[in-house]
């Protein structure tokens, strides 16, 4: 797995070639003054602002999804927790008793939805 700092230099490394390529010269050009070199950031740092904002807003969005998704799924296991008994008919003689929660307790999926709601 790439790490933090080389995922960063990967982005680092491909911005300097894209500015090579579309400009001709790097960063490291001497006909920018310090002033220009400083609005530029600006402009930039300005640009990352707003990317964060949009970030923000959305990651708050997935937050209250995955909210009441895992609401929705407590919920859902709580009912296989509580169903109980079933009768299943059969064609002939005395039906068959089943009991839903046992089944559910017992069964792959109820282990995985308790690890998915950290339970």
């Amino acid at each position: 797995m790439m790490t933090n700092a080389d995922a960063a230099k990967a982005v680092i490394d491909s911005q300097a070639a894209k500015g090579l390529a579309t400009y001709g010269v790097g960063l490291e050009r001497s006909d920018l003054s310090v002033s220009a070199l400083a609005r530029y950031g600006a402009e930039e740092a300005a640009d990352l602002l707003a990317y964060m904002v949009e970030v923000q807003r959305r990651a708050g969005a997935l937050e209250r999804e995955n909210e009441r998704l895992r609401k929705a799924l407590l919920e859902h296991h709580r009912w296989h927790q509580d169903v109980g008994d079933i009768l299943l008919p059969v064609e002939e003689g005395e039906p068959i008793k089943l009991d839903l929660s046992a089944e559910y307790a017992d069964s792959s999926m109820c282990e995985r939805t308790i690890a998915a709601l950290g339970i």
